[in-house]
């Protein structure tokens, strides 16, 4: 029977690890999003063989192990889990053998240099001891630290730059942690994310001649040697700049050199946008005829349109779907889950009947919006009841298509906060 293995975190819905493991071993990967409650006993289910652990949960499994490694205990994160053939379950840390991966993959020399390491959660951990395992001056730069953004000028000596930080992040890119040109002596930038495949903090490093690699082969790397834990097979560190191509070519249609790699195949596709589904509910389809002194006169290939310029202005994919049929909504909730980044929903008059739609948004766990076009607090009292809004983050109502626009632009502002949050946790 094959491996069961998996990555468990708080939101996976752009994680390429099964892809990376597809790549490295025979065995079965899964993602298994959980909230906190869920880690222990997800832990204690033994449903799994071997772990991967992303955030924000690297630290909330070390009480359900048995056993850590040096490396787990030295950090104080574990981001592989084995259970053992007695049950129990041995806990370590690949994002080290990542780290340290990508230090040398840049071909920078660390020994002796100084190295500004920006951000002070679990990866800002993992690159500073990469860096004092190599010789290297590590200097922690955070927001509130002795070492801060606003004094950069101590180090001003700094000779590599290694970003630990969501600044520049999909989908919140644009945004660089440092301006490059307070540090004129540094010649190396190394950057985790690796989503979108140049950050603003390495395009400003590849405008200044600076060497500048992204995160996509310390994921790889850390990858690699957790599927060795998962099989007990040794695999040979070479394949990793291979690995390595092979999934930048998947994730950004060609191979940029900030992956390390040196070459590229074809033109770049637009960079990667939360995907969101907007979903209208029965007699939608009517408006500008029906009731249109509550409603409106506009009709609905008027609010489509509103709706895709709405997303067009917030940079964000759109897809949009109408139905009068119940069944034909929860297939469409689920049919989300995986390939969604964020639910519109307006359910019209399934919001104060239907439990099915309640269910199928919350057996997804894709953050959704509910929208009304009227306000349907001042309309007759079996309108006061909305069971799809039981599992909605925020509702807006009469603000006619407005809602929608508000509803795009509060939506992806949640993504991108929440994304943050996980990061620095």
């Amino acid at each position: 029977m094959a491996l069961r293995c998996g990555l468990i975190g708080g939101r996976l819905i752009h994680s390429y690890s099964p892809q990376i493991h597809a790549k490295l071993g025979d065995y079965e990967y899964k993602l298994y999003e959980l909230r906190e409650d869920e880690v222990g006993p997800f832990l204690k289910s033994g449903c799994f063989d071997g772990l991967n652990v992303t955030i924000p949960y690297k630290k909330t499994v070390v009480p359900f192990l048995d056993e850590l490694s040096e490396d787990a205990a030295r950090l104080g994160s574990v981001n592989t889990v084995i259970r053992r053939s007695d049950g129990t379950l041995y806990g370590d840390n690949t994002d080290i053998f990542g780290a340290l991966k990508l230090l040398e993959l840049s071909g920078a020399g660390v020994a002796g240099k100084k190295v500004l390491v920006l951000g002070s959660g679990g990866t800002g951990v993992t690159f500073m001891d990469a860096v004092g395992k190599l010789g290297g001056i590590a200097v922690n730069i955070s927001r509130k630290g002795e070492d801060n953004y606003e004094n950069l000028d101590r180090h001003i000596d700094a000779e590599i730059v290694m970003n630990a930080t969501p600044v520049g992040m999909y989908p919140d890119t644009g945004k660089s942690p440092v301006d490059l040109d307070l540090l004129p002596n540094v010649k190396c930038v190394l950057d985790a994310i690796y989503n979108p495949a140049a950050t603003e903090l390495l395009l400003q490093a590849r405008k200044r001649g600076i060497k500048a690699l992204n995160g996509l082969c310390m994921l790889v790397a850390q990858a690699l040697r957790s599927s060795e834990l998962f099989t007990g097979k040794k695999l040979p560190d070479n394949i990793i700049p291979e690995v390595t191509e092979k999934i930048a070519a998947e994730m950004y249609g060609y191979i940029p050199d900030t992956v390390g790699i040196g070459r590229a195949w074809a033109a770049p596709r637009p960079e990667n946008k939360l995907n969101f589904l907007v979903i209208n509910g029965p007699n939608l389809n009517m408006l500008g005829i029906r009731e249109p002194e509550v409603y409106g006169k506009a009709g609905y290939k008027a609010l489509l349109e509103f709706i895709r310029k709405s997303a067009d202005e917030a940079g964000v994919n759109i897809r949009c779907f109408q139905s009068n049929h119940e069944g034909a909504i929860v297939d469409e909730i689920q049919g989300a889950y995986g390939n969604t980044d964020g639910i519109i929903i307006n359910p019209a008059a399934y919001t104060h009947t239907s439990v099915a739609i309640l269910d199928a948004l919350k057996a997804v766990s894709i953050p959704a919006v509910e929208v009304h076009i009227s306000d349907v607090s001042s309309r007759e009292p079996f309108r006061q009841i909305s069971y799809a809004g039981m599992a909605c983050i925020k509702t807006f109502a009469g603000m006619g298509f407005e809602g929608y626009r508000q509803a795009i632009k509060h939506l992806k502002q949640y993504l991108t906060e929440t994304t943050e949050k996980a990061y620095n946790s």
